[in-house]
């Protein structure tokens, strides 16, 4: 953040309206990760503003710096108490809005991709859409055809977290790969489908442990305590958790410190403050 804070001011004084306003959504974005989420909110939307400035045929942030803010966005309508979307389905609110906000812009922007034929980007929007399509399923409402849409919205992120994984393995850009497995290793274990997200969760983890990712790493760790808290090994949950803490600890990734501690809750860590221990 230190070194994005400096990017940010040279950039003013550069007077280059693209590099200004792109520096602005690296600072942003490295807040997110650090927990500081309105910083970040105020970040992406200067530089939105911007961009409207420079080109007002594209009112919203589009490419890497989309995808960027529309994670920003998604996190934002995650329950307070760091339960993530196992506690959406009683959060609905401000994270059902979130996830149609980022559904609305996401799919804007990848007709704009797709026009240009930028992989990458293709299947950075896929991902979003994929992940805003989860967060409908799991906030639909309950009454009468509450069923049917849910089903609707979990069928629209299979298919795009599936998009969003293939086409960032034809993309090659494998620092983004683990984002779009752990996405879809969640779809599976809240379909009940622990095969699958045993090996979307297990190729995340070794390509970040091979490319020393740790925030990649961390979030592998989380989904990895969900999995075995569901399948009933306490054991390893508590050693993901306990390798997910110290990933926190180690890299200042507090965007996931009230997950860790929730966790750690579940778990029954000594001292951690959340819900008492499962099963």
């Amino acid at each position: 953040m230190a070194f994005g804070e400096q990017s940010v001011a040279r950039a003013d004084r550069s007077g280059d309206a693209y590099r200004r306003m792109v520096n602005r959504t690296t600072l942003a974005d490295a807040q997110h990760q650090a927990g500081r989420r309105e910083e970040s909110a105020e970040g992406f939307s200067a530089a939105e503003a911007m961009q409207v400035e420079q080109q007002p045929e594209y009112p919203w942030l589009y490419a890497l710096r989309g995808y960027q803010y529309c994670d920003l966005l998604v996190s934002r309508g995650e329950p307070e108490d760091g339960a993530g979307l196992d506690g959406l389905a009683t959060a609905q609110g401000e994270a059902r809005q979130r996830c149609q906000e980022v559904q609305d812009r996401a799919g804007q922007t990848l007709e704009w991709m797709t026009s240009e034929r930028w992989l990458l980007f293709i299947a950075l929007d896929h991902l979003s859409l994929g992940r805003a399509h989860l967060g409908l399923a799991l906030t639909a409402p309950r009454p009468a055809t509450q069923g049917e849409e849910a089903e609707a919205d979990f069928a629209q992120a299979a298919e795009h977290l599936d998009c969003a994984v293939e086409g960032l393995r034809q993309a090659g850009q494998e620092i983004f790969l683990p984002s779009g497995l752990l996405a879809r290793a969640a779809l599976h274990r809240l379909r009940g489908n622990q095969i699958g997200t045993a090996a979307d969760l297990s190729e995340a983890l070794e390509i970040a442990e091979r490319g020393g990712m740790r925030l990649h790493a961390c979030d592998a760790h989380l989904e990895g305590a969900r999995l075995t808290l569901q399948q009933g090994d306490a054991v390893a949950a508590r050693q993901h958790v306990a390798a997910a803490r110290r990933l926190v600890n180690e890299t200042g990734y507090k965007r996931r410190e009230r997950e860790v501690a929730w966790l750690e809750g579940r778990v029954g860590v000594p001292g951690s403050a959340g819900v008492s221990p499962a099963g």
